[in-house]
């Protein structure tokens, strides 16, 4: 019988949101006859660490060095390589910025030799222009990083075409070096999910039969635009009753609520936090809205969509372009534009047996992201990372 592959997923910690969500999937379908798994993390902190594979460890970095305030990036970095001396993995997957980063300088500490794929789960080039979206310091450090932390790495995977295409055509990957990995999707899992019932009364047949509901699910955080959301939101109420439900959690709440007040949409508008299944709520809506600057690949969108919800979508890069088939499964607004963003919806409410009609047709194209699929495919970037690092050192 031949060794089991030594595979590591790197990523900073176990919070509820897609990569650690990913990687969760992931582990539960992983061939274990083949592979030897481990997750290596700063802290075992967030929501989803006690629901991770229990055959599956988990190390923390931030156990194996000590915590020197000002210098704790350096001081990581030999957390890394000290866990993977302990790991001695064939593969790494690093799965976030930084852990790309540190996997590539903690390497050569580590006296280890594996083959490592670092990830991209954003539009590198959009993300880097958002000021909110890193630390200064960081932002500078890791766009100086690029060339060498690519050359370095064997494998470069992006989640998106156009992400795969800015990686390529801005950055300078070598196209041989990129592979397109797309998160999967548990398309079954979502619809039981969605059947559940919602406590908020908006959600209620009756009350949507009387006034539409629309939502929107993630981090309120600057690139995800839920102020133009409102603005539109502002714009659709001058035209036709309508609701809107807000669910996540994130520094702009308070900034959000002034500003719903200020549009006088506030009575409208429901702030839901955190959900324990905000899928459901997603389901019983008549209208899904995406109105971010940028993303990846949202998962977001792809729920939605798994759960029979009609979107409407800023054409933001990456992801909702190739995600809603250049608009056949969802409309596509301009990105910034709050007018474009309203027609939209206003569209959507308006003419709801066409919306469903794409709606459906997009529920049939979920098929490419089919969980075992994509696992499948993984396990063929640990193989094939394993390979192209024994194939450059026997150079």
């Amino acid at each position: 019988m031949s060794q089991r592959l030594r595979v590591v997923f790197a990523m900073p910690d176990l919070q509820d949101v897609g990569v650690q969500r990913v990687v969760r999937g992931l582990l539960t379908r992983w061939d274990r006859a083949a592979f030897e798994l481990s997750v290596l993390v700063h802290k075992r902190e967030g929501t989803l660490a006690k629901t991770y594979a229990p055959d599956v460890p988990i190390i923390e970095v931030d156990k194996l060095v000590p915590d020197v305030r000002g210098v704790r990036i350096a001081t990581r970095v030999l957390g890394y390589a000290r866990a993977y001396r302990r790991l001695k993995p064939h593969a790494v997957l690093s799965m976030t910025p930084y852990s790309n980063l540190a996997s590539v300088m903690a390497r050569p500490l580590s006296g280890q030799g594996f083959g490592l794929v670092v990830s991209e789960h954003a539009h590198v080039t959009a993300s880097l222009r958002d000021q909110s979206a890193f630390g200064t310091g960081f932002r500078t450090f890791y766009t100086r990083m690029f060339p060498s932390m690519y050359a370095r790495a064997e494998i470069v995977k992006a989640i998106a075409q156009e992400s795969l295409d800015d990686l390529a055509d801005v950055h300078g990957v070598p196209r041989a070096k990129l592979r397109l990995v797309p998160d999967p999707l548990d398309v079954q899992g979502l619809v039981a999910l969605g059947k559940e019932t919602p406590a908020h009364p908006w959600c209620a047949p009756e009350e949507r039969a009387k006034v539409p509901l629309i939502s929107i699910l993630g981090r309120l955080a600057p690139q995800k635009r839920h102020d133009l959301l409102l603005q539109a939101f502002a714009l659709v109420r001058k035209e036709r009753p309508a609701r809107l439900a807000i669910v996540g959690r994130g520094p702009e709440l308070e900034s959000l609520r002034a500003l719903a007040r200020s549009l006088g949409v506030d009575a409208d508008v429901a702030f839901l936090g955190f959900q324990e299944n905000a899928h459901a709520i997603l389901a019983h809506s008549e209208v899904f809205a995406l109105s971010s600057d940028w993303e990846g690949l949202p998962a977001v969108l792809l729920e939605a969509m798994a759960l029979g919800t009609p979107v409407v979508s800023t054409r933001c890069p990456s992801g909702p372009n190739e995600i809603l088939a250049g608009g056949q499964y969802g409309l596509l607004v301009p990105v910034n534009d709050a007018g474009a963003l309203a027609r939209g919806l206003l569209e959507v409410l308006s003419n709801p047996q066409a919306a469903k009609a794409r709606a459906q047709a997009g529920f049939a194209s979920l098929t490419r992201f089919d969980p075992q699929a994509i696992t499948l495919r993984y396990q063929e970037l640990a193989r094939d990372a394993v390979r192209l690092y024994g194939a450059r050192t026997m150079r």
